[in-house]
């Protein structure tokens, strides 16, 4: 079974997906419209947790979660958390991994084989694990699953984008924090952002912007910082759902 993405690119796909997600203004709204988003991949379960320190979930781990029923229960009854091979493996990589990569790349264990097989009983079959990197490293992950996933190379890329969107979504309904208020990216740093999210590369912004390649790596370097997001892909999702790339530039 195969899920069909837009007939448009990457940044396109993924910038549909946030656009949808950045109006959902409270948790319950957000997972219904990312069930809805990634549905389509056959993601039917979806945690969205953050770490107190690299292998470490935190007290309040679960910023989002839709889990089939019981399942939290047996986690914690079982200790899963100290066997998982997907929690494992998501402290040690900063790339997306399906689950089954991490049964093949870790030494075999007798308890996460046992994690595993009691994830497959609850019909998570399938999974796929995106870890979450900020600049003080590793912060937390977003993990879906199924029965089936189509998590090929089309698709990934794009569930890579909305986990990362997701989470900073997450955080800040968390928090509680004030939504940046626009005038916080200058409109230089609106404007490369802008041409990132359209799949513009540094040199081809540059020229329709009519500055030069190092200036535009500039002003992207600065939203980044002021937006705390470690790479380009990460700043474009986060002012995506913060709205900050102002009135004219809503057209996409």
């Amino acid at each position: 079974m195969s899920a069909h993405l837009n007939n448009g690119d990457l940044a396109s796909d993924a910038r549909a997906m946030l656009a949808v997600l950045s109006k959902a203004d409270e948790p319950g709204a957000l997972l219904f419209e990312l069930g809805v988003a990634l549905g389509r991949f056959g993601v039917e379960n979806i945690v969205v947790a953050t770490f107190e320190r690299a292998g470490s979930l935190g007290t309040d781990a679960m910023l989002l979660q839709k889990l089939p029923k019981d399942w939290l229960r047996t986690y914690v009854e079982h200790e899963y958390g100290r066997h998982d091979p997907v929690l494992r493996l998501c402290t040690r990589t900063k790339r997306s991994f399906a689950w089954t990569e991490a049964e093949r790349e870790l030494p075999p264990n007798a308890r996460s084989a046992e994690v595993m097989a009691a994830a497959g009983r609850h019909g998570m079959t399938e999974g796929l694990c995106v870890p979450i990197h900020g600049r003080r490293g590793l912060e937390g992950c977003v993990s879906v699953s199924g029965a089936w996933l189509d998590i090929g190379p089309r698709v990934r890329p794009v569930i890579d984008v909305v986990a990362r969107g997701v989470f900073d979504r997450c955080r800040e309904m968390a928090s509680r924090a004030h939504r940046s208020a626009p005038s916080h990216l200058t409109r230089r740093e609106r404007d490369v952002l802008y041409l990132a999210a359209r799949g513009l590369s540094a040199g081809a912004a540059a020229a329709e912007l009519g500055i030069s390649e190092r200036t535009v790596t500039t002003h992207m370097t600065s939203a980044c910082r002021k937006l705390d997001a470690p790479n380009k892909t990460a700043a474009v999702a986060t002012a995506i759902l913060r709205d900050l790339l102002g009135p004219a530039h809503r057209n996409f």
